[in-house]
């Protein structure tokens, strides 16, 4: 006679199945975190690879490199044509002064925003019930390639950007600001040359070309991540006088204070100093010295975190960098200042760093 046959499980079967299971997640989960983790670095250095490329591409067609300012027209005043009912809130006549983001948009795949900023039918404000003003909800979208995925600072809000463009020696040292701007000092300068406060007209910086890259493309610095960037639009710092905002700057650009600082709110500079001679540079000015991801303040330390612009991200040990050759590689927290200063001069000899003959190698970083 058979034996009974057994024909379910047993609790003590089904725990060791569970245990088995909770060690392979165990093993598996840091690698998966491992993986995303590199996922996430991956597309933020796709990100900078890009601008990097639409930079180039927009210096062929342009004879120049963009600017971290510039004028793009003025709206005459009236409702946006592209809203088919109207928003019911006409716009005043204003200027259109943007950053290096907006000439790079037709080579990113962004032409309907591009359009926008440069087409004066198209107004940038909707309306101006508020002391600050409304933006037009057409101008300021959320684009993926201003945006870094590991970046969690920027969460929220219009126009979101990781990203920050070299614009050479900083604007407070006791340099003038022609000199600060010339070709071998960095790659992106001011090109508004519009009224403001400090004249009738603001001074503009030389055409910057591929060929002025004399120390080489691949060890020029283009662009980098940044923790604290603004969004891609801000042309000047949001000040505790809100009539000086951004958008009030637009209906009134002579009540522009900063076009000469404009560099620390879109980009990344470069402070003198000399290791040999000088104290150590300010940490502000050093790569992943604040991780903060509060937005910037009107005062205190958080202003001078945007004087000190900087790069910086949420990656471990470094930031993603793009360079004039079209490369991307990872600078490290602890890269020699010196070394630093020479990735953003174009032309070391000519430039206003303290050892003017200093090139670093490509694997100086």
């Amino acid at each position: 006679m058979l034996g009974h046959r057994r024909t379910g499980i047993t609790l003590l079967e089904v725990l060791v199945v569970i245990a088995i299971i909770v060690v392979l997640m165990g093993l598996l989960m840091p690698a998966m975190q491992s993986s995303h983790t590199e996922y996430r670095r991956t597309e933020c250095a796709n990100n900078l690879r890009n601008l990097a490329l639409a930079a180039v591409q927009y210096e062929v067609a342009n004879g120049e490199l963009p600017g971290y300012l510039h004028d793009f027209g003025t709206f005459p005043g009236g409702t946006d044509p592209s809203e088919p009912l109207g928003d019911g809130y006409p716009a005043e006549a204003h200027a259109k002064i943007g950053t290096w983001a907006v000439t790079l948009m037709p080579y990113l795949g962004h032409q309907p925003t591009y359009e926008h900023w440069t087409e004066d039918k198209y107004p940038l404000l909707s309306s101006v019930s508020t002391v600050d003003g409304t933006y037009n909800r057409r101008a300021l979208p959320n684009l993926p390639t201003f945006i870094c995925p590991k970046s969690v600072g920027e969460a929220k809000g219009i126009a979101r950007n990781s990203y920050v463009a070299n614009c050479g020696v900083t604007g407070t040292t006791p340099l003038p600001f022609a000199e600060a701007s010339k070709t071998a000092n960095g790659a992106f300068n001011n090109k508004y040359g519009g009224p403001s406060m400090l004249g009738d007209a603001t001074s503009t910086g030389p055409p910057v070309r591929i060929d002025h890259f004399r120390d080489g493309t691949s060890t020029t610095l283009l662009f980098t991540e940044n923790l604290q960037a603004q969004s891609w639009h801000r042309i000047s710092f949001e000040p505790m006088r809100a009539n000086l905002a951004p958008s009030q700057v637009m209906l009134n650009p002579r009540k522009f204070l900063e076009p000469n600082l404009a560099k620390h709110y879109t980009g990344i500079v470069w402070h003198h100093y000399d290791r040999e001679y000088s104290a150590p540079p300010p940490p502000q000015v050093l790569i992943n010295s604040d991780r903060s991801t509060a937005a910037i303040s009107s005062s205190g330390t958080d202003q001078m975190n945007a004087l000190y612009a900087r790069p910086s991200s949420a990656h471990r040990s470094g930031v993603n960098a793009s360079f004039a050759d079209g490369g991307v590689r990872f600078v490290s927290d602890d890269i020699d200042y010196r070394t630093y200063q020479a990735l953003l001069t174009l032309h070391g000899k000519d430039s206003n760093v303290p050892h003017p003959g200093f090139v670093p190698s490509p694997d100086a970083l």
